[in-house]
């Protein structure tokens, strides 16, 4: 009987772990020296805020988007909606139309707490980074 009652205080312990939730606001890492060290080459003034209803607002200097977002595997995709400028005079010139088109999906690698994209510009490479804020 005391083998019994031990066995299902085991199984009781044994719950299973408590998986991060990825909902929240992500930034970019703060410019700094040892920031470029750790992290390399980064956009900075990047902001990502993903709700628990499975929608995201997503901002840079220039444009702030919104869409819907979904977890396959270990990547988050983005599916744009909406795409506009910050500055609304700039969402009025036709010069600047093609700057308002969504991209088919955004896809970043997900790891705890951290976003990232890699991308190649004039033949150097950046990171979109973002971290989650506590």
């Amino acid at each position: 009987m005391k083998s019994l009652f031990m066995i299902f205080i085991l199984l009781l312990s044994c719950s299973p772990e408590k998986t991060e939730q990825i909902f929240g606001v992500y930034t970019s890492p703060e410019v700094s020296y040892l920031n470029k060290l750790k992290h390399g080459n980064f956009f900075i003034k990047l902001k990502l805020n993903l709700r628990e209803d499975y929608t995201y607002e997503y901002s840079t200097c220039a444009q702030k988007e919104s869409g819907k977002w979904k977890i396959v595997n270990d990547q988050l995709e983005l599916y744009c909606e909406k795409k506009r400028f910050i500055i609304d005079s700039f969402n009025h010139l036709e010069k600047y139309k093609r700057g308002k088109i969504c991209n088919p999906v955004q896809i970043f690698s997900y790891e705890k707490g951290k976003l990232q994209q890699n991308i190649k510009v004039q033949n150097k490479d950046y990171k979109m980074l973002l971290l989650k804020q506590k």
